[in-house]
């Protein structure tokens, strides 16, 4: 036998490093095993995302203004007359003023300067409403049209088209009246009252 030393024995522990590879995982089976490849850590969806935010709508003119004014008429005597034609209510556009009577047919038009148009062509139509269109969506409002939209009116039977359109309207005035008279005079101011309400023909 050789007196030569021979290399010393280091036995494999089962799970545990195999000698000459330190710093390496070890398998079962003693061989070392494969790098693990652990994949980066994803942001959060949020911060590559991006977000589609419509603008906030834009002002308009009349949006402080009233849907609808109420304009208190205030009439005395022993037995004051009902106007006639019996003006309900006035839609005013940019340019003109068209006044209603209690059907909502047209009774007058006057431009914004107090001059009368007796020829206009929305004369004797009726108001049905208002109309506004915004983008893919229109607004419809009844009975009256609402500040910053279009009013609408009904053409009557034998005219081109069924339904006109103004321009914006500004602002709508409802006038409700308010008659002050003595006892006896009731029943005779309410005879002028109906009559003033009765439809031409």
């Amino acid at each position: 036998m050789s007196d030569e030393p021979g290399p010393p024995n280091r036995p494999t522990v089962r799970g545990y490093a195999t000698p000459g590879l330190t710093g390496q995982e070890s398998s079962d089976e003693g061989r070392a095993a494969e790098p693990r490849i652990i994949p980066p850590t994803m942001p959060p969806a949020s911060a590559h995302s991006t977000a589609l935010v419509a603008p906030p709508p834009m002002s308009s003119p009349t949006d402080n203004t009233p849907l609808v004014e109420i304009e208190v008429i205030h009439q005395h005597g022993p037995a004051p007359r009902a106007e006639r034609p019996y003006r309900t209510l006035e839609v005013y556009t940019q340019n003109r003023v068209y006044t209603m009577d209690p059907w909502m047919t047209c009774v007058g038009v006057r431009d914004r300067a107090g001059d009368e148009h007796v020829e206009h062509a929305f004369l004797g139509c009726r108001l049905v409403g208002g109309q506004h269109r915004e983008g893919e969506r229109i607004e419809l409002s009844y009975p009256f049209p609402r500040p910053g939209t279009e009013a609408v009116f009904e053409q009557p039977e034998g005219k081109a088209g069924t339904f006109a359109r103004t321009s914006t309207v500004t602002r709508v005035v409802l006038r409700l009246h308010v008659v002050t008279v003595a006892p006896r005079s009731v029943a005779p101011t309410w005879s002028e009252i109906t009559g003033s309400l009765k439809l031409d023909g």
